[in-house]
Protein backbone atom coordinates (compact mmCIF):
# COMPACT_ATOMS: atom_id res chain seq x y z
CA UNK A 1 0.00 0.00 0.00
CA UNK A 2 1.38 3.42 -1.04
CA UNK A 3 0.44 5.28 2.18
CA UNK A 4 0.78 2.42 4.65
CA UNK A 5 1.07 3.59 8.28
CA UNK A 6 0.37 7.14 7.23
CA UNK A 7 -2.62 9.03 8.55
CA UNK A 8 -5.08 11.44 6.95
CA UNK A 9 -4.12 14.96 8.11
CA UNK A 10 -7.82 15.85 8.55
CA UNK A 11 -9.43 12.97 10.49
CA UNK A 12 -6.13 11.66 11.87
CA UNK A 13 -7.09 8.06 10.94
CA UNK A 14 -4.50 5.83 9.33
CA UNK A 15 -5.01 4.96 5.71
CA UNK A 16 -6.14 1.38 5.14
CA UNK A 17 -6.29 -0.89 2.13
CA UNK A 18 -9.32 0.03 0.02
CA UNK A 19 -9.61 3.61 1.33
CA UNK A 20 -10.69 6.20 -1.27
CA UNK A 21 -7.60 8.44 -1.19
CA UNK A 22 -6.99 11.64 -3.14
CA UNK A 23 -3.77 13.64 -3.23
CA UNK A 24 -3.28 17.38 -3.48
CA UNK A 25 -2.19 18.30 -7.05
CA UNK A 26 0.08 21.01 -5.63
CA UNK A 27 2.02 19.31 -2.83
CA UNK A 28 0.96 15.65 -2.98
CA UNK A 29 -0.54 15.47 0.52
CA UNK A 30 -2.96 12.47 0.73
CA UNK A 31 -6.48 12.84 2.16
CA UNK A 32 -9.55 10.71 2.44
CA UNK A 33 -11.82 11.89 -0.35
CA UNK A 34 -14.59 12.72 2.11
CA UNK A 35 -12.15 14.62 4.33
CA UNK A 36 -10.92 16.62 1.36
CA UNK A 37 -14.52 17.46 0.46
CA UNK A 38 -15.24 18.59 4.02
CA UNK A 39 -12.31 21.01 4.16
CA UNK A 40 -12.75 22.10 0.56
CA UNK A 41 -8.97 22.31 -0.03
CA UNK A 42 -5.63 20.76 0.86
CA UNK A 43 -4.87 20.88 4.60
CA UNK A 44 -1.44 22.31 3.74
CA UNK A 45 -2.76 24.97 1.37
CA UNK A 46 -0.98 27.81 3.19
CA UNK A 47 2.37 26.07 2.65
CA UNK A 48 2.05 25.85 -1.13
CA UNK A 49 3.51 29.30 -1.72
CA UNK A 50 6.70 28.28 0.09
CA UNK A 51 7.19 25.26 -2.20
CA UNK A 52 6.08 22.66 0.35
CA UNK A 53 6.02 19.07 -0.93
CA UNK A 54 4.65 16.02 0.92
CA UNK A 55 7.17 13.28 1.72
CA UNK A 56 5.46 9.95 2.29
CA UNK A 57 8.62 8.48 3.81
CA UNK A 58 8.39 10.86 6.77
CA UNK A 59 5.44 10.85 9.15
CA UNK A 60 3.91 14.33 9.03
CA UNK A 61 1.40 15.78 11.39
CA UNK A 62 -0.85 18.79 11.60
CA UNK A 63 -1.17 19.54 15.33
CA UNK A 64 -4.38 21.44 16.06
CA UNK A 65 -3.02 23.74 18.75
CA UNK A 66 0.53 24.36 17.59
CA UNK A 67 0.53 27.95 16.28
CA UNK A 68 4.30 28.00 15.88
CA UNK A 69 4.00 25.97 12.69
CA UNK A 70 2.61 27.58 9.55
CA UNK A 71 -0.06 24.90 9.10
CA UNK A 72 -3.75 25.62 8.71
CA UNK A 73 -5.97 24.26 11.52
CA UNK A 74 -8.53 21.68 10.64
CA UNK A 75 -12.10 22.83 10.41
CA UNK A 76 -15.28 21.60 8.80
CA UNK A 77 -17.09 24.31 6.86
CA UNK A 78 -20.83 24.45 6.52
CA UNK A 79 -22.62 22.78 3.61
CA UNK A 80 -23.21 26.19 2.01
CA UNK A 81 -19.49 26.94 2.22
CA UNK A 82 -18.65 23.57 0.72
CA UNK A 83 -20.97 24.20 -2.21
CA UNK A 84 -19.40 27.57 -2.97
CA UNK A 85 -15.80 26.57 -2.35
CA UNK A 86 -15.35 23.12 -3.88
CA UNK A 87 -16.32 22.56 -7.48
CA UNK A 88 -15.76 19.09 -8.84
CA UNK A 89 -15.65 17.41 -12.24
CA UNK A 90 -15.58 13.79 -13.33
CA UNK A 91 -12.22 12.69 -14.69
CA UNK A 92 -12.71 11.39 -18.27
CA UNK A 93 -10.02 8.76 -17.69
CA UNK A 94 -10.67 7.17 -14.28
CA UNK A 95 -14.26 8.45 -13.81
CA UNK A 96 -13.47 9.72 -10.29
CA UNK A 97 -14.90 13.00 -9.06
CA UNK A 98 -12.03 15.43 -8.51
CA UNK A 99 -11.53 19.14 -7.90
CA UNK A 100 -12.34 21.32 -10.93
CA UNK A 101 -9.66 23.84 -9.93
CA UNK A 102 -6.82 21.44 -10.74
CA UNK A 103 -5.50 21.06 -14.29
CA UNK A 104 -4.85 17.33 -13.69
CA UNK A 105 -6.75 14.51 -12.04
CA UNK A 106 -5.50 14.00 -8.47
CA UNK A 107 -6.13 10.24 -8.76
CA UNK A 108 -4.75 9.19 -12.15
CA UNK A 109 -2.98 12.35 -13.32
CA UNK A 110 -5.00 12.71 -16.54
CA UNK A 111 -5.58 16.15 -18.05
CA UNK A 112 -8.94 17.59 -17.04
CA UNK A 113 -11.13 19.28 -19.67
CA UNK A 114 -12.08 21.98 -17.17
CA UNK A 115 -8.50 23.25 -17.19
CA UNK A 116 -8.74 24.34 -20.82
CA UNK A 117 -8.42 28.13 -21.21
CA UNK A 118 -11.68 29.99 -20.88
CA UNK A 119 -12.60 33.44 -22.02
CA UNK A 120 -11.29 36.27 -19.91
CA UNK A 121 -13.04 39.57 -20.63
CA UNK A 122 -10.73 42.08 -22.23
CA UNK A 123 -10.46 45.41 -20.49
CA UNK A 124 -12.29 47.73 -22.86
CA UNK A 125 -10.15 50.71 -21.93
CA UNK A 126 -6.47 51.46 -22.12
CA UNK A 127 -6.59 52.64 -18.51
CA UNK A 128 -8.16 51.09 -15.39
CA UNK A 129 -11.39 52.11 -13.65
CA UNK A 130 -12.79 54.03 -16.62
CA UNK A 131 -16.38 53.24 -15.66
CA UNK A 132 -15.70 54.37 -12.09
CA UNK A 133 -14.65 57.80 -13.34
CA UNK A 134 -17.73 58.57 -15.44
CA UNK A 135 -20.30 55.75 -15.04
CA UNK A 136 -23.47 57.77 -15.76
CA UNK A 137 -22.22 60.39 -18.23
CA UNK A 138 -23.65 60.64 -21.74
CA UNK A 139 -22.13 62.23 -24.83
CA UNK A 140 -24.65 63.07 -27.55
CA UNK A 141 -26.90 60.26 -26.32
CA UNK A 142 -24.15 57.64 -26.00
CA UNK A 143 -22.57 56.31 -22.81
CA UNK A 144 -19.25 57.83 -21.79
CA UNK A 145 -17.91 54.35 -21.05
CA UNK A 146 -18.61 53.31 -24.65
CA UNK A 147 -16.82 56.42 -25.88
CA UNK A 148 -13.86 55.47 -23.69
CA UNK A 149 -13.75 52.09 -25.45
CA UNK A 150 -13.39 53.83 -28.80
CA UNK A 151 -10.88 56.45 -27.63
CA UNK A 152 -8.55 54.03 -25.86
CA UNK A 153 -5.26 55.91 -25.56
CA UNK A 154 -5.52 59.12 -23.50
CA UNK A 155 -9.23 58.66 -22.72
CA UNK A 156 -8.67 60.41 -19.37
CA UNK A 157 -8.28 63.66 -21.32
CA UNK A 158 -10.90 63.16 -24.00
CA UNK A 159 -13.90 61.78 -22.12
CA UNK A 160 -14.25 64.67 -19.61
CA UNK A 161 -13.66 67.04 -22.54
CA UNK A 162 -16.38 65.35 -24.60
CA UNK A 163 -18.80 65.50 -21.67
CA UNK A 164 -18.16 69.21 -21.31
CA UNK A 165 -18.60 69.81 -25.05
CA UNK A 166 -21.83 67.81 -25.10
CA UNK A 167 -23.30 70.04 -22.37
CA UNK A 168 -22.11 73.37 -23.78
CA UNK A 169 -22.44 72.44 -27.48
CA UNK A 170 -19.19 74.31 -28.06
CA UNK A 171 -17.37 73.29 -31.23
CA UNK A 172 -14.13 75.23 -30.84
CA UNK A 173 -11.31 74.15 -28.54
CA UNK A 174 -7.56 73.74 -28.62
CA UNK A 175 -5.45 70.66 -29.25
CA UNK A 176 -1.68 71.14 -29.12
CA UNK A 177 -0.99 67.83 -30.84
CA UNK A 178 -3.12 68.89 -33.81
CA UNK A 179 -1.35 72.26 -33.92
CA UNK A 180 2.09 70.63 -33.99
CA UNK A 181 1.38 67.72 -36.34
CA UNK A 182 -1.46 69.14 -38.43
CA UNK A 183 -3.13 66.69 -40.80
CA UNK A 184 -1.02 63.80 -39.49
CA UNK A 185 -2.75 64.05 -36.10
CA UNK A 186 -6.08 63.27 -37.78
CA UNK A 187 -4.63 60.15 -39.37
CA UNK A 188 -3.13 59.11 -36.02
CA UNK A 189 -6.61 59.24 -34.44
CA UNK A 190 -8.14 57.42 -37.46
CA UNK A 191 -10.03 60.52 -38.62
CA UNK A 192 -9.24 59.70 -42.22
CA UNK A 193 -11.80 62.00 -43.83
CA UNK A 194 -10.63 65.03 -41.85
CA UNK A 195 -7.00 64.11 -42.50
CA UNK A 196 -7.59 63.75 -46.24
CA UNK A 197 -9.36 67.13 -46.42
CA UNK A 198 -6.55 68.87 -44.54
CA UNK A 199 -3.91 67.16 -46.65
CA UNK A 200 -5.72 68.21 -49.81
CA UNK A 201 -5.77 71.83 -48.57
CA UNK A 202 -2.02 71.62 -47.94
CA UNK A 203 -1.52 70.21 -51.43
CA UNK A 204 -3.46 73.08 -53.01
CA UNK A 205 -1.39 75.59 -51.03
CA UNK A 206 1.83 73.90 -52.17
CA UNK A 207 0.69 74.03 -55.80
CA UNK A 208 -0.09 77.72 -55.40
CA UNK A 209 3.35 78.44 -53.94
CA UNK A 210 5.11 76.37 -56.63
CA UNK A 211 3.20 78.11 -59.41
CA UNK A 212 3.94 81.65 -58.26
CA UNK A 213 7.35 81.18 -56.65
CA UNK A 214 8.82 78.32 -58.66
CA UNK A 215 12.05 80.14 -59.54
CA UNK A 216 12.71 81.19 -55.94
CA UNK A 217 12.07 77.63 -54.71
CA UNK A 218 14.49 76.21 -57.29
CA UNK A 219 17.07 78.75 -56.17
CA UNK A 220 16.44 77.76 -52.56
CA UNK A 221 17.05 74.07 -53.28
CA UNK A 222 20.27 74.90 -55.09
CA UNK A 223 21.26 77.13 -52.20
CA UNK A 224 20.56 74.38 -49.68
CA UNK A 225 22.76 72.01 -51.66
CA UNK A 226 25.52 74.64 -51.81
CA UNK A 227 25.48 75.02 -48.02
CA UNK A 228 26.25 71.33 -47.56
CA UNK A 229 29.17 71.38 -49.97
CA UNK A 230 30.58 74.90 -49.45
CA UNK A 231 33.63 75.65 -47.33
CA UNK A 232 32.27 79.13 -46.57
CA UNK A 233 28.52 78.72 -45.76
CA UNK A 234 28.36 82.20 -44.17
CA UNK A 235 28.87 83.86 -47.54
CA UNK A 236 25.92 81.91 -48.96
CA UNK A 237 23.59 83.20 -46.26
CA UNK A 238 24.69 86.74 -47.13
CA UNK A 239 24.06 86.25 -50.86
CA UNK A 240 21.20 87.81 -52.86
CA UNK A 241 19.69 84.37 -53.60
CA UNK A 242 19.19 83.74 -49.89
CA UNK A 243 17.67 87.20 -49.37
CA UNK A 244 15.23 86.65 -52.25
CA UNK A 245 14.00 83.32 -50.84
CA UNK A 246 13.19 84.66 -47.34
CA UNK A 247 9.76 86.13 -48.27
CA UNK A 248 8.78 82.86 -49.94
CA UNK A 249 9.79 80.84 -46.88
CA UNK A 250 7.79 83.27 -44.76
CA UNK A 251 4.70 82.64 -46.91
CA UNK A 252 5.14 78.85 -46.67
CA UNK A 253 5.55 79.09 -42.89
CA UNK A 254 2.49 81.32 -42.58
CA UNK A 255 0.35 78.89 -44.59
CA UNK A 256 1.48 76.00 -42.42
CA UNK A 257 0.79 77.89 -39.17
CA UNK A 258 -2.70 78.95 -40.34
CA UNK A 259 -3.53 75.41 -41.46
CA UNK A 260 -2.39 73.87 -38.18
CA UNK A 261 -4.14 76.64 -36.22
CA UNK A 262 -7.51 75.58 -37.66
CA UNK A 263 -6.62 71.93 -37.07
CA UNK A 264 -6.03 72.70 -33.39
CA UNK A 265 -9.32 74.64 -33.09
CA UNK A 266 -11.58 71.93 -34.46
CA UNK A 267 -9.66 68.67 -33.80
CA UNK A 268 -11.37 67.82 -30.50
CA UNK A 269 -14.88 68.44 -31.83
CA UNK A 270 -14.14 66.44 -34.98
CA UNK A 271 -12.83 63.61 -32.84
CA UNK A 272 -15.92 63.67 -30.60
CA UNK A 273 -18.15 63.38 -33.66
CA UNK A 274 -15.98 60.56 -34.99
CA UNK A 275 -16.18 58.58 -31.73
CA UNK A 276 -19.94 59.01 -31.36
CA UNK A 277 -20.41 58.17 -35.04
CA UNK A 278 -18.58 54.85 -34.58
CA UNK A 279 -20.80 53.90 -31.62
CA UNK A 280 -24.02 54.82 -33.42
CA UNK A 281 -22.97 52.97 -36.56
CA UNK A 282 -22.15 49.78 -34.64
CA UNK A 283 -25.40 49.90 -32.65
CA UNK A 284 -27.40 50.50 -35.82
CA UNK A 285 -25.90 47.43 -37.49
CA UNK A 286 -26.49 45.32 -34.38
CA UNK A 287 -30.11 46.48 -34.29
CA UNK A 288 -30.47 45.30 -37.89
CA UNK A 289 -29.39 41.80 -36.87
CA UNK A 290 -25.65 41.90 -37.54
CA UNK A 291 -23.35 39.67 -35.45
CA UNK A 292 -19.87 40.36 -34.11
CA UNK A 293 -17.41 37.49 -34.32
CA UNK A 294 -13.75 37.22 -33.36
CA UNK A 295 -11.25 34.58 -34.39
CA UNK A 296 -10.24 33.57 -30.88
CA UNK A 297 -9.81 30.05 -29.52
CA UNK A 298 -11.97 29.87 -26.41
CA UNK A 299 -14.27 27.32 -24.82
CA UNK A 300 -17.03 29.83 -24.10
CA UNK A 301 -18.32 32.63 -26.29
CA UNK A 302 -17.86 36.10 -24.78
CA UNK A 303 -21.07 37.91 -23.82
CA UNK A 304 -22.53 40.10 -26.57
CA UNK A 305 -21.95 43.23 -24.51
CA UNK A 306 -18.26 42.35 -24.14
CA UNK A 307 -17.96 41.55 -27.85
CA UNK A 308 -19.46 44.93 -28.65
CA UNK A 309 -16.92 46.74 -26.48
CA UNK A 310 -14.07 44.77 -28.01
CA UNK A 311 -15.29 45.71 -31.49
CA UNK A 312 -15.61 49.38 -30.54
CA UNK A 313 -12.02 49.31 -29.24
CA UNK A 314 -10.89 47.72 -32.52
CA UNK A 315 -12.55 50.41 -34.63
CA UNK A 316 -11.20 53.20 -32.44
CA UNK A 317 -7.84 53.71 -30.80
CA UNK A 318 -4.85 55.07 -32.67
CA UNK A 319 -2.73 54.15 -35.70
CA UNK A 320 0.97 54.87 -36.20
CA UNK A 321 0.87 53.35 -39.66
CA UNK A 322 -1.75 55.79 -41.05
CA UNK A 323 0.18 59.08 -40.55
CA UNK A 324 3.41 57.54 -41.87
CA UNK A 325 1.59 56.31 -44.96
CA UNK A 326 -0.06 59.72 -45.41
CA UNK A 327 3.33 61.45 -45.24
CA UNK A 328 4.88 59.32 -47.99
CA UNK A 329 1.77 59.60 -50.18
CA UNK A 330 1.85 63.40 -49.85
CA UNK A 331 5.56 63.51 -50.66
CA UNK A 332 4.98 61.34 -53.74
CA UNK A 333 2.12 63.50 -55.00
CA UNK A 334 4.11 66.70 -54.39
CA UNK A 335 7.06 65.29 -56.33
CA UNK A 336 4.84 64.41 -59.28
CA UNK A 337 3.16 67.84 -59.29
CA UNK A 338 6.50 69.64 -59.00
CA UNK A 339 7.83 67.80 -62.02
CA UNK A 340 4.75 68.80 -64.01
CA UNK A 341 4.61 72.42 -62.87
Amino acid sequence: MLYQNRECPVCKKKFEEGDDIVTCPECGTPHHRECYKKTGHCINEELHASGYSYNRNVQQSTPENNTSQNIEHYYIPSEAQNENKLKTVVCPNCKNEVSADSPFCSVCGAHLPSSQPTFQPMPPFSFPHAQEIFPEGEIDGEKASDAACVVGVNARRFIPLFLKKAKSNRKIGWNWSAFIFGEYYFFFRKMFKEGAITMFAKLIADIFVSAFFGEQLSAFYELAYSVTSSTDPQSIFQSKAFTDILPVMGIILAITVVKNFFCALFADNCYKNKVIGIIKNVDEKLAQGADITFSIMVDSVPPKGELRKMYLAKLGGTSFFAPVTAYFVLELVQTIISSIV
